[in-house]
């Protein structure tokens, strides 16, 4: 069963914000900040965004910490294309009890010239609570 936590005060909780955006004739990168603001380690299980799974360098956050993201080129990827019906960033992390949690943003695209859609922004997170 799936809730949404309503106390976070007891439990890791990663949020993110985008740092750059960047195209160019080599490709097209986000990179992101992932932050944990809830209480407790958070042990980074994965990420992903839109279709694309990000390799995970740093496997913990505490709190307060940041964790620097950093995509591969996302030019060709069907979230670039504006193929993805529902774009989401979900990043799914453990505590040390291995309760499983999860952060969800929508993500907002904006059109751009040529039919290729940029990042505009992360909405609407949901931080869920998987164990049980």
């Amino acid at each position: 069963m799936t809730t949404s936590v309503k106390a976070p005060d007891f439990r890791p909780v990663l949020t993110a914000t985008i740092t750059s955006l960047s195209g160019s004739s080599e490709g097209y990168f986000a990179k992101f900040d992932l932050t944990n603001v809830g209480k407790g380690l958070a042990i980074l299980k994965q990420i992903t965004l839109g279709e694309v799974i990000i390799p995970i360098r740093a496997s913990t956050l505490s709190e307060l910490e940041i964790y620097h993201v950093e995509t591969a080129n996302l030019e060709g990827t069907d979230l670039r294309e504006g193929k993805v019906a529902h774009p989401l960033l979900e990043i799914s992390y453990e505590n040390i009890n291995k309760e499983k949690f999860q952060t969800i943003y929508n993500i907002e695209l904006e059109k751009k010239s040529g039919e290729k859609f940029n990042i505009g922004k992360f909405t609407d997170p949901d931080f869920i609570n998987n164990q049980g």
